[in-house]
C-alpha cells in the first residue's frame, strides 16, 4: 500500500510543475518557425512551409489577470477583429458552427447565460472555461445543462486529440479534404490553452484535413482538442497586430461566437487549474472530514461513505461501471478531477 503524503506538499510539487511546464514553446521547431511573445503568458507561432501557413497561440491560463471569454447572444455577428476589439481582448479566434441567422450549434454560453436554443447534442462537443479549471467535453459526452462552474463554453466538431492521442481516422466529409482551420486544445494539466488557425484555399496555403490538424495539436502540446468552425470562418487577431492569418474569402467573415483571451481581469475569473490531490491523499483529506465527491468515468455521482474504501489496484467500483472512479474535492468544485484508485466494499 502507498504511504499517503501531507497535501500541502503535493500541492507544492505539483504547483512548481506546472510553474515549469507554463506556456512554454514545445521543443520540436522548424526552420520555418518564428515564436514570439505577443503579451504576457503567451507564446505565438508563425509557421510558413512551402504549403502551409500555420498561426497558433500557446496561453498560460495561470498568468496573472488572463482569463478567457466567450460570445454573448447579443453580441453575435461580429467579426473576430471586431469582437475581440469590443470586449478589449489580448487575442481572439472564431467559434463554434453556425447556420444562417447566426443560429448556433452546440452548446454556446458567455459570463454563465446559456444562449437561448443552444444545447449540447450527441454530434458536438465543447471546450469550457470557468473559475479553476477548464475543459474539453468530446462529441458523444452529452450534458443536459451546463455544470456549476462553466461560464463561458463554445461547441465544435470533430474531437481532434482524446486524452493525448490524436484522432487521424476522420469520417466526416468536410474532414476528409485539406480547409482552412481553427481549433483550441488544452494541455494534460489543464495549465495551457492552444489556438490554431491554418490558413488554407490558396497557392501559398493548401489548409489541413482533420487528421494533420489533430497532429498539428499534438505537436504543440495538447492532450486535448476540438475542430472549430473553420473554411472562411477561421480568424485570429491579436492587439496590436490585427487580423495575423489570411482569411480564405479575402475578408473577415462575421461569425456567430469567438474565444477572447482577456488581460488585466480579476483572479475570480480566472481558468488556471486548482491543485488536486492525488488519490491517496483524497482518501487521507476524507477521513479529516474534507468534503469529497465521487464520481464515475461520465461525471455521475456515486454514493460512498469515507470507511468504504480501500485503497490498492485499480478494481471496479460498481457493475455499472468497470473503470476506476474518479475523486474530486467537492468544495472546490467539479472542474477538475483524478482517477481515484479504489474500490467500494
Amino acid at each position: 500500500m502507498r504511504q499517503g503524503r501531507p497535501v500541502a506538499l503535493v500541492a507544492a510539487l505539483a504547483l512548481l510543475v506546472a510553474l515549469a511546464a507554463g506556456a512554454a514553446a514545445p521543443a520540436r521547431a522548424s526552420a520555418d518557425d518564428v515564436w514570439s511573445v505577443p503579451f504576457l503568458g503567451a507564446n505565438r507561432l508563425e509557421r510558413s512551409t512551402e504549403t502551409q501557413r500555420v498561426h497558433a497561440l500557446i496561453v498560460d491560463l495561470c498568468a496573472s489577470g488572463v482569463s478567457v471569454r466567450a460570445t454573448a447572444a447579443g453580441e453575435a455577428g461580429l467579426t473576430t477583429s471586431a469582437f475581440g476589439q469590443h470586449v478589449g481582448a489580448l487575442a481572439a479566434v472564431n467559434g463554434g458552427f453556425f447556420e444562417r441567422g447566426m443560429i448556433i450549434k452546440g452548446l454556446a454560453l458567455s459570463e454563465g447565460a446559456l444562449w437561448q436554443g443552444s444545447f449540447d447534442g450527441s454530434f458536438f462537443g465543447f471546450v469550457a472555461f470557468g473559475a479553476g479549471g477548464a475543459r474539453i467535453s468530446p462529441p458523444g459526452e452529452r450534458h443536459r445543462r451546463p455544470d456549476p462552474w462553466m461560464s463561458e463554453v463554445v461547441g465544435g466538431v470533430p474531437a481532434l486529440v482524446v486524452d493525448g492521442t490524436p484522432v487521424v481516422d476522420q469520417p466526416l466529409p468536410f474532414c476528409i479534404a485539406a480547409h482552412p482551420r481553427t481549433a483550441v486544445g488544452l494541455s494534460r494539466d489543464g495549465r495551457a490553452l492552444i489556438l490554431a488557425v491554418v490558413d488554407g484555399r490558396s497557392f501559398e496555403a493548401a489548409g489541413m484535413t482533420c487528421g494533420e490538424l489533430a497532429q498539428l495539436m499534438i505537436e504543440l502540446g495538447a492532450y486535448s482538442a476540438l475542430n472549430l468552425d473553420g473554411g472562411g470562418s477561421s480568424a485570429m487577431w491579436i492587439q496590436g497586430e490585427g487580423v495575423v492569418n489570411v482569411p480564405s474569402d479575402g475578408f473577415e467573415r462575421s461569425v456567430a461566437n469567438h474565444l477572447a483571451v482577456l488581460g488585466g481581469t480579476p483572479a475570480s475569473h480566472s481558468s488556471c487549474p486548482d491543485v488536486w490531490p492525488t488519490w491517496t491523499d483524497a482518501v487521507s483529506l476524507a477521513m479529516c472530514g474534507a468534503p469529497i465527491a465521487m464520481l464515475d468515468r461520465l461525471e455521475r455521482p456515486l454514493p460512498w461513505t469515507s470507511s468504504a474504501w480501500l485503497m490498492g489496484a485499480p478494481a471496479p467500483i460498481s457493475d455499472r461501471d468497470p473503470d476506476p472512479a474518479y475523486a474530486i474535492n467537492s468544495s472546490l468544485g467539479p472542474s477538475r478531477f483524478e482517477q481515484f484508485r479504489a474500490w467500494a466494499w
